[in-house]
C-alpha cells in the first residue's frame, strides 16, 4: 500500500514538472514571438522616417559637388582659394561641433536636438542661395557645418536606443541606405532643377539649395512631434509592450551601460574614457580612411563623371548607376554581417574593395572611359558599404550612454578631414589647368593609401578585441573582483565581451 502510495507521488511530482517545464517553453515562444512583433512594429515606425530624414540630409550635401559645376564659382567671382574654403569651411565646423553637438543632445535629448538642428540647417540652406559674394558663402557654410554637425550620429544614437546589439548593424544598415540612394537621386534631381535656370532671376546653383532647404523646415517641426525620447514616454506603444522593450534593452545591454542615476544626462567620468580608450583612437583611424574619403567623394564625384563624359545632360545621369550598384553592395554586407554577427573581417573586405577602385582609378585615368567608369563604381561600391559596418561596430562595443554618444560624435567628426583636406586633395586647376581633361591622379592615389591604412587598422583592431575577451574569459577571481569594482566600468567591464 505505501508502495502504491509512493509510486503515485512520484508520479504527481513527474507531472507536475513536464507540465511546468512545458509551460514555460509556452512561455518562451510566446515572449519570442511578442519580442518579434514589437521589433517589426519600431522597424515599421523608426526606421522609415529616420531614412527619409537622413536622404534630406545627404541630398543637401552632395548639392555642393553639382553647385560647383553649374557657375557657382563665377557667378560669386571666387578665386582658387575661395573656392577650396567653401568646401572646407563646412567641415571645419563640422569638427568643432560635433562632440559638443552631441553633449547638447545627451541634456536635451535626441528629439529636441535633431528637430533643432533640421530647422537650423534648412533655413540657413535656404539664405545660402540668396548669397551674392565669396566671403559671405564662406561664412554661411561654417554656420551650416555647425548647425548640421550632430545630425548623423545623433540618428545613430537614437537607432541604438532603440534596438538590442545584433539588431542594429542591419537597421544602421538600411538606414545608411538613404544615402547611395540619395546619390542616385540627387544626380537625376540635379537635371531636372538645371531646366529652371533662369526662373525668376534665379540661376541653377541658387534654384538646388533652395529647394533642398525648403523641405527642411516643415520635417524639423514633424520630428519634434514624430520622435520621442525615449521608449517609456511614446504613445504608440501599449503598456506592455514598453515593458518588454525595457526589459529586453536592459538584458542586453547589462552591466555596460549602466550609470548612476545623479548623472541621468550627463557622466563626466564617461567624457574622460572617451579620450583615454585606445580602441575610440583605433575606430578614428578607420573613419578617417572610411569617412574621409566619403566626403572626398561627396564633393568630387561630379567632376569624376565631368571628366569622362563631353555631354552635360551625362554629368547628372551617370551618377545614377554608380549610386544605385553600391546600395545593393551597402544593403548585402550589411545583412552579411549582421547575420553572421561579425564585422572586423566585412569592414575590412569592404574597404580594400574600395581602395582597390581609387586605385585602379589612378592607374586607368583616360585610357578607357568605360573601364574608368567601372573603376569609379567599384570605389563607390566599397567605400560605402564599409561605413555603416563601422558605425554598428562602435554603438555595438562602446558601453555606457554618455561615452557612446560622444565616441560616434569623436570618430565621426574626425571622419570629416577629408571633407577639409578634399580640396587640396582634388585641386585640378593648379594640377591639370583643363577640368576637361583632368585626370585627379594624385587624390585618387591618396585615396587609396588611406584606405588601405584603414584597412590594416581594422585587422589590428580586430585582432587586439579578440585578445582582449580571451584575457576577460580567463581573469582570476580577485582580479575579477578588482575590476568589477570600478565605477562605471562601461565596456571595460570583466563581463563584457566586444563584437569581432
Amino acid at each position: 500500500m505505501d508502495n502504491d502510495a509512493e509510486f503515485n507521488n512520484k508520479c504527481v511530482t513527474s507531472e507536475s514538472q513536464n507540465i511546468l517545464i512545458i509551460l514555460e517553453e509556452d512561455l518562451k515562444k510566446h515572449h519570442a514571438r511578442a519580442v518579434q512583433c514589437l521589433i517589426r512594429k519600431l522597424d515599421c515606425r523608426l526606421i522609415p522616417f529616420l531614412a527619409m530624414l537622413q536622404f534630406c540630409s545627404y541630398i543637401h550635401q552632395i548639392s555642393i559637388g553639382y553647385v560647383r559645376i553649374l557657375n557657382l564659382t563665377i557667378d560669386l567671382n571666387m578665386t582658387q582659394a575661395e573656392e577650396n574654403w567653401c568646401i572646407s569651411a563646412f567641415y571645419v565646423a563640422y569638427l568643432l561641433f560635433e562632440i559638443p553637438s552631441n553633449i547638447v543632445l545627451r541634456r536635451f535629448g535626441p528629439t529636441i536636438y535633431l528637430s533643432i538642428s533640421m530647422i537650423s540647417w534648412g533655413s540657413i540652406t535656404v539664405g545660402t542661395a540668396f548669397v551674392n559674394n565669396a566671403v559671405v558663402f564662406i561664412f554661411v557654410r561654417f554656420l551650416l557645418g555647425a548647425a548640421e554637425a550632430g545630425f548623423f550620429p545623433g540618428m545613430i544614437i537614437y537607432i541604438s536606443l532603440w534596438y538590442r546589439k545584433r539588431e542594429q548593424t542591419m537597421r544602421i544598415t538600411i538606414f545608411f541606405l538613404a544615402v547611395t540612394t540619395a546619390g542616385a537621386i540627387g544626380g537625376a534631381l540635379t537635371y531636372f532643377i538645371n531646366k529652371m535656370d533662369g526662373i525668376s532671376g534665379l540661376t541653377t546653383w541658387r534654384w538646388i539649395l533652395l529647394l533642398e532647404g525648403l523641405p527642411i523646415i516643415p520635417l524639423g517641426l514633424i520630428t519634434l512631434l514624430f520622435l520621442a525620447n525615449i521608449p517609456e514616454t511614446v504613445r504608440w506603444l501599449t503598456p506592455c509592450e514598453k515593458q518588454i522593450l525595457t526589459s529586453i534593452l536592459r538584458e542586453d545591454a547589462r552591466v555596460a551601460d549602466g550609470e548612476p542615476e545623479a548623472y541621468n544626462w550627463l557622466s563626466w567620468r564617461q567624457v574622460r574614457y572617451v579620450f583615454t580608450d585606445w580602441r575610440v583612437y583605433l575606430y578614428t583611424v578607420i573613419s578617417i580612411g572610411n569617412l574621409g574619403v566619403i566626403r572626398c567623394w561627396t564633393v568630387y564625384f561630379p567632376s569624376f563623371v565631368q571628366m569622362i563624359t563631353s555631354s552635360p545632360e551625362n554629368e547628372h545621369w551617370l551618377s545614377v548607376p554608380s549610386y544605385v550598384v553600391a546600395t545593393l553592395c551597402v544593403f548585402i554586407v550589411g545583412f552579411s554581417a549582421s547575420r553572421n554577427n561579425e564585422h572586423g573581417y566585412h569592414l575590412t573586405a569592404a574597404l580594400a574593395i574600395g581602395a582597390i577602385g581609387f586605385l585602379l582609378m589612378a592607374v586607368v585615368e583616360e585610357k578607357s572611359k568605360i573601364v574608368m567608369y567601372f573603376c569609379m563604381t567599384v570605389a563607390c561600391c566599397g567605400t560605402f558599404a564599409s561605413f555603416p559596418i563601422l558605425l554598428s561596430w562602435v554603438t555595438i562595443n562602446v558601453g555606457g550612454h554618455t561615452k557612446r554618444a560622444l565616441a560616434v560624435g569623436f570618430v565621426s567628426g574626425f571622419g570629416k578631414v577629408g571633407g577639409i583636406l578634399a580640396p587640396w586633395i582634388y585641386n585640378f586647376k593648379d594640377k591639370c589647368g583643363d577640368k576637361n581633361k583632368c585626370q585627379f591622379r594624385q587624390g585618387h592615389i591618396i585615396c587609396a593609401t588611406i584606405m588601405f591604412t584603414a584597412v590594416l587598422t581594422t585587422l589590428l583592431l580586430r585582432f587586439l578585441l579578440n585578445k582582449e575577451n580571451n584575457r576577460r574569459a580567463n581573469l582570476g577571481e580577485a582580479e575579477w573582483q578588482r575590476q568589477a569594482k570600478v565605477k562605471e566600468p562601461c565596456d571595460r567591464h570583466p563581463d563584457v565581451r566586444y563584437m569581432l
